[in-house]
């Protein structure tokens, strides 16, 4: 099989990113993404970390932190190996651009000009795969990242389940508490001793006590709406009789055990 193409997105409108990530995943045989940012520090530690070949790269990080052009010439000044940068940006400066080009962009895309779309951006980068694959080091890539189905299947499969057993219980999309409650299996499966509270509050750059209240919202919401019929089927942990719902570490731990037994 052909070897996928790492990708990491850096963009911090939501809306942007989310479109850019499932054009990605329209193609999970030929690009693998490592992950999205909004921050350039954070940006910039992913690279280290996990050395993709492709960076997205948005100049104007107005609501993340930093900025693109401060981040390649991080990069640049680093040792680490340089990924391929496809700068997609809204400035339309000729100043801004030949900066970004001196620390380090292989291509800039306008959002403004009439065919920009995520699409588009990802279809260019198919297209020049091969050369990319060619000119990029991957020598130093993690080794499960050089295994293209297996991290991106597992994965898949892990979040799939989760999101199957949240709908049969009723812990709703719309509940801002279901990505953390769903991001906290995922980290409890690879590390049972991990603090989850607070990985989570700093991945997302939230307070412990939101991301804890988002978290317990949504399971009070599932047991407080739905069927008692299907949470005595789907939930099948112990329950204390006087709090009548379960703490979110005893849902964590039930869930991941349950996944991790199927896997």
């Amino acid at each position: 099989m052909d070897k996928k193409l790492t990708l990491l997105i850096v963009e911090d409108d939501q809306a942007a990113n989310e479109a850019m990530a499932n054009e990605a995943a329209k193609h999970e045989d030929l690009i693998y993404l490592i992950g999205s940012t909004n921050n350039a520090i954070e940006a910039f530690d992913l690279i280290e970390k996990f050395k993709p070949e492709v960076v997205i790269l948005d100049l104007e990080l107005h609501f993340g932190g930093g900025n693109g052009i401060s981040l390649m010439k991080q990069l640049k000044e680093s040792k680490l190996q340089k990924p391929y940068i496809l700068v997609t940006t809204n400035n339309i400066s000729q100043i801004t651009h030949a900066q970004a080009r001196e620390y380090g962009a292989d291509f800039i895309m306008t959002k403004i000009q009439s065919d920009y779309s995520s699409k588009t951006v990802i279809d260019f980068l198919l297209e020049i795969k091969h050369i990319i694959h060619g000119t990029v080091a991957s020598k130093n890539t993690p080794d499960y990242l050089n295994i293209p189905e297996e991290p991106s299947e597992i994965m898949k499969k892990i979040t799939k389940r989760i999101n199957t057993e949240f709908d049969l219980i009723g812990i709703s999309p719309r509940m801002k508490g279901r990505k953390y409650l769903r991001d906290g299996i995922v980290i409890l499966i690879e590390d049972p001793e991990a603090k989850i509270i607070a990985e989570l509050a700093k991945a997302n750059k939230k307070s412990d006590a939101s991301v804890e209240r988002a978290m317990q919202n949504a399971i009070n919401y599932a047991w407080r709406t739905s069927a008692i019929e299907d949470l005595l089927k789907y939930y099948t942990a112990r329950i204390n009789p006087t709090r009548g719902v379960p703490t979110i570490m005893e849902f964590l731990f039930h869930h991941a055990e349950k996944i991790k037994h199927d896997l």
